[in-house]
């Protein structure tokens, strides 16, 4: 576990390119953007191992910090109905594996099952799968079926999905019709 002690800049020796303000809206910009280190050290001045050395130190810390936030963020969505989505993360082709291309999206990726409260704030992601399956199959290997039984049980908060996972558990919602079991 990552701490600063002290002072960002040391009081002997050379002093770090960044102050501590720009080390942590590098950090975010890495998360948010998903960006390569050249492209940040080029943007923010700095070189690539600095980028990378950077985004070592800063990361745990901005973990740490919104711990609390995250973990509130889940036990209220624990409390009423959450959403249910997946997508397909681009991996590109990979010879040892058959059944990451989606014919739907074109791509080759991994299948990523999401769950997000009902202001469309990530709560839970569930065990990335094949691209090549059905979102319905992709839900029910995910782990997330486990994870939020309570909401899939009679009288529970609800999950809220598309068409897509007809035959699953989540509750189905179509634009002309609201939320059904």
């Amino acid at each position: 576990m990552s701490t600063l002690v002290g002072d960002w800049q040391p009081k002997k020796g050379r002093r770090k390119i960044l102050d501590l303000h720009r080390a942590v809206v590098l950090t975010l910009f890495l998360l948010r953007h998903d960006n390569v280190q050249d492209v940040a050290g080029e943007l923010f001045g700095c070189s690539q191992p600095t980028v990378s050395r950077v985004f070592r130190m800063i990361r745990p810390l901005l973990e740490q910090a919104t711990a609390a936030v995250a973990a509130q963020a889940v036990q209220r969505a624990r409390l009423g109905a959450v959403l249910l989505d997946g997508f397909v993360a681009p991996t590109g082709e990979r010879t040892d594996r058959t059944d990451l291309f989606s014919g739907k999206h074109r791509l080759s990726g991994m299948n990523v099952q999401v769950i997000a409260d009902l202001d469309g704030r990530l709560v839970d992601t569930g065990t990335p799968i094949g691209g090549a399956r059905h979102d319905s199959v992709a839900f029910t290997a995910s782990g997330l079926p486990e994870r939020w039984a309570a909401h899939l049980a009679d009288g529970g908060p609800g999950m809220l999905a598309d068409k897509g996972y007809l035959g699953c558990e989540p509750r189905r919602r179509t634009a002309s019709r609201p939320a059904v079991r």
